[in-house]
C-alpha cells in the first residue's frame, strides 16, 4: 500500500485482525464451556460460539426474538472485519502469500480466475 502527498493511510492489519482473534477467542471459550453453559444458559452459549449444534440447542429453549437478535448478530459480528482486512491489506496479503506458500498461491489463484469467470 503506497503511501503519499495524495494518499491516506488505512488501518494495519494488527488493528483489523484483533477483533477478529478475540471473536476466535470467545468462540473457543464457549467450546470449553459448553458443558457448563449448555442447560442453564444457552443463549451466552451461543453469543461465545455459534455453532449449529449451540444453535439447535439454543432455539429450542429462548424466545424467538432473542434467539434471532444473538444469533444474527454473532454469526455476523466478524464478516465486516474480514470484508476491511481484504480490502485494506488483500493485495498485502496475496504477495506475502506468493511467497511464502506457492501451492496456497496457486489455489487462490484458480479461485480468482473462476470466480471472474463466472462472475460470482
Amino acid at each position: 500500500m503506497a503511501t503519499g502527498p495524495g494518499r491516506r493511510r488505512g488501518p494495519t492489519l494488527l488493528a483489523l485482525t484483533t477483533p477478529i482473534a478475540l471473536l476466535s477467542g470467545a468462540s473457543m471459550v464457549g467450546t470449553l464451556l459448553t458443558p457448563v453453559l449448555a442447560p442453564a444458559h444457552p443463549l451466552l452459549l451461543v453469543a461465545l460460539c455459534p455453532r449449529g449444534v449451540n444453535l439447535a440447542l439454543a432455539s429450542s429453549r429462548s424466545p424467538l426474538w432473542a434467539f434471532l437478535v444473538v444469533g444474527l448478530m454473532r454469526l455476523a459480528a466478524a464478516d465486516p472485519w474480514h470484508f476491511l482486512v481484504g480490502r485494506h491489506c488483500g493485495e498485502q496479503l496475496a504477495a506475502w502469500t506468493d511467497n511464502r506458500a506457492p501451492r496456497v498461491a496457486r489455489t487462490l489463484a484458480r479461485t480468482q480466475r473462476a470466480v471472474e469467470r463466472l462472475g460470482l
